[in-house]
């Protein structure tokens, strides 16, 4: 599978360049009509003015369709800015449109005022970084404090299992490709399920470029995981209703190309 990194912050950082947030706000039903978009950048492309990202926010449920564009405005005067922003609201008219704008203070950061909490399919999620995880594997390991990884790992898997049935219910099938899609989508590596047994309850999963034994290796502490394997564990739990074990049977972080877990029933001791 080839990919490409996403920017979560939506746009990455642009030295030199004063950055400004144009907030648009409309009617729900503008989520059923075409051109919508178009009419916004027509206001801005016909003014020469660059845009260096976007997103879109939408949750007809709830009541809300949201645009949001980082624009370069180095160049722009104040008075330009505010007619930019006067006239996308008229071109909105129709679908109630409220556009908003914000400049950075912060030269080359595009800062969204506007936009809060970060939801993930209804839930409210927040963005954990990649040196913040690093610290925490690197303090828990250095004490030998690995296990408490593993038990906040488990609890993510549980919780998370819960989520993806609420959302696609008991389908097996759907719920495997929906843990496989939100694993990737939080930056925690690719992962496969590659084979699934259902009447002795094992499983294989296989990761790719593992966040957890990535930092591992550039720690030099191939141990292997504690974190992701604890997810797993407490999704596969959760699956099929008993205690598992996950058996780190590869890992990048002792030379392998990817990581490979094998699921299995707790073993019972009599």
């Amino acid at each position: 599978m080839e990919t490409v990194p996403r920017e979560l912050m939506t746009i990455p950082l642009y030295r030199f360049k004063r950055i400004t947030t144009v907030h648009i706000t409309l009617n729900p039903k503008a989520i059923e009509k075409p051109g919508v978009l178009s009419k916004i950048l027509e206001q801005i492309s016909s003014r020469n003015v660059i845009i260096l990202g976007m997103f879109t926010s939408a949750s007809p449920t709830e009541g809300y369709v949201c645009i949001t564009i980082f624009i370069d405005s180095t160049n722009l005067e104040e008075s330009k800015l505010n007619e930019l922003v006067s006239k996308i609201g008229e071109a909105l008219t129709e679908l109630e449109g409220k556009v908003k704008m914000y400049t950075s203070p912060v030269e080359g950061v595009a800062i969204d005022p506007y936009s809060f909490p970060t939801t993930a399919m209804g839930s409210r999620a927040i963005i954990l970084m990649y040196h913040s995880l690093r610290g925490l594997i690197s303090g828990l390991s250095r004490i030998g404090a690995e296990m408490i990884l593993n038990i906040i790992g488990n609890e993510i898997g549980k919780a998370a299992f819960k989520d993806h049935e609420r959302i696609v219910g008991k389908n097996l099938e759907k719920l495997i490709k929906l843990f496989e899609a939100r694993f990737m989508m939080s930056g925690f590596g690719i992962m496969k399920v590659e084979s699934i047994d259902m009447e002795t309850c094992e499983f294989t999963v296989k990761i790719y470029y593992c966040i957890e034994c990535e930092i591992l290796e550039e720690l030099k502490r191939p141990s292997g995981s504690y974190f992701i394997k604890g997810m797993i564990e407490g999704w596969f739990s959760e699956l099929i209703g008993m205690d598992v074990v996950a058996y780190e049977e590869k890992c990048i972080s002792r030379g392998d190309p990817y990581c490979q877990f094998k699921i299995k029933p707790r073993p019972t001791h009599n």
